[in-house]
């Protein structure tokens, strides 16, 4: 098999990547978000912002296969 015929790991993705943006400064976490937006593409990258590590863990939790 030839490697450039292969498609990249992106190519084969079906759903966007999910990035998580955690900041305690709104502003930070919007300029954060359209960066990642602009640099991958919307249809590439999924963003989710949290104010703080509580937060965050609320966020990610639906994600999550198991509870501690």
């Amino acid at each position: 098999m030839n490697p450039l015929d292969r498609k990249s790991s992106s190519e084969l993705r079906k759903e966007p990547f999910r990035v998580l943006v955690v900041d305690d400064v709104q502003m930070n976490r919007t300029v954060a978000s359209r960066l990642l937006l602009r640099a991958f593409g919307e249809e590439n990258v999924a963003v989710d912002t949290a104010s703080d590590g509580l937060d965050a863990i609320e966020v990610l939790n639906p994600f999550c296969s198991s509870s501690y």
